[in-house]
């Protein structure tokens, strides 16, 4: 019993682009050295300042700049 090709690519519709989930994961990875944190952060941890959605429901938006741009503030020492 197969996905038909419709279903296939209606699934694919909701995914956000790879580069996009690895480059907010490496931006992360700088902050977060260690990789199982880092990736608790992405899935689990809600961002007050962006919605109070996770990084990842962000990614999946399509709001990936808007993370990346929060994760530069606390990078440079803009934010905690």
């Amino acid at each position: 019993m197969g996905l038909s090709s419709d279903s296939r690519r209606d699934s694919a519709a909701v995914l956000p682009p790879a580069s996009d989930m690895l480059a907010v994961c490496r931006a992360a990875s700088r902050i977060e050295r260690n990789s199982d944190e880092a990736a608790g952060w992405y899935l689990y941890i809600r961002i007050a300042e962006l919605d109070g959605l996770t990084a990842a429901n962000l990614v999946a938006l399509g709001r990936a700049n808007e993370v990346m741009r929060f994760l530069e503030a606390i990078r440079s020492g803009a934010r905690d």
